[in-house]
């Protein structure tokens, strides 16, 4: 069949497609992106806040108030240690007293007591030998020697006592005290029984027990406590 000339052509005309088309795909990716920016703990940007209209103050310091005419000054509060000084009204005292450090340097009044010397103490004569011979004699009149001494026939035994004002002798030896030979003589406790060390011990401490209280003279007396050695010499006594 062929086209007549009667018949026109016939045109279609196709219009652009929207700009919105294009944009569709860029949001959806930046969407996707942001939330997995936010899924993966990155913080999203805050929105920025619109900054608050500013405002214009001008400040005046305050005047200060009036003193009230009716209300003293108050005073300082006082410094650690130093009184605030009150004034009030004192009496007038008819002589004034001198200062204290004054009074401590008049001089004290003599001691009556400090002005006399010293008495001095009169030290007593020592005992004489003869003295000695004496309370060794009243000791010795006292004295048993053991018989059988043995090989102790030609020895001698010697010992110091003191001598007190009232003719006891002083601390083991005083015959007040009970009988213990062991305080006199070391080792006397491991002694047997019956032997003849153990009764010439016996015997010297019973003649010194024995002798007390000495009959003492006046002078002895006065120059005792005294110290005198005393000497059992066994070829001696019978």
């Amino acid at each position: 069949m062929g086209q007549t000339a009667a018949e026109t052509p016939s045109w279609r005309v196709q219009s652009p497609p929207p700009r919105s088309r294009h944009l569709a795909p860029v949001l959806s990716v930046l969407l996707h992106l942001l939330l997995a920016l936010a899924w993966l703990g990155f913080p999203l940007p805050e929105p920025s806040k619109p900054e608050p209209p500013t405002l214009t103050v001008d400040i005046v310091p305050p005047s200060p108030p009036a003193p009230s005419p009716a209300q003293a000054p108050k005073a300082k509060p006082a410094e650690a240690g130093v009184p605030v000084p009150q004034l009030q009204d004192g009496e007038l005292a008819e002589k004034s007293a001198p200062p204290p450090e004054l009074k401590d340097r008049q001089p004290a009044p003599p001691d009556p007591a400090a002005s006399q010397p010293a008495a001095k103490v009169k030290k007593p004569a020592p005992v004489t030998q003869n003295q000695r011979d004496w309370v060794l004699s009243r000791v010795l009149r006292h004295w048993r020697r053991p018989a059988d001494l043995g090989a102790y026939a030609s020895g001698d035994i010697r010992l110091a006592v003191k001598v007190m004002p009232d003719g006891h002798f002083s601390d083991i030896y005083d015959a007040r005290r009970p009988w213990n030979p062991e305080d006199v003589f070391d080792g006397y406790g491991t002694l047997p029984p019956g032997v003849v060390q153990r009764r010439i011990i016996d015997s010297i401490y019973g003649a010194i027990r024995q002798a007390q209280p000495l009959k003492l003279t006046q002078e002895l007396r006065d120059k005792a406590p005294f110290t005198v050695r005393l000497d059992f010499r066994f070829k001696d006594v019978r």
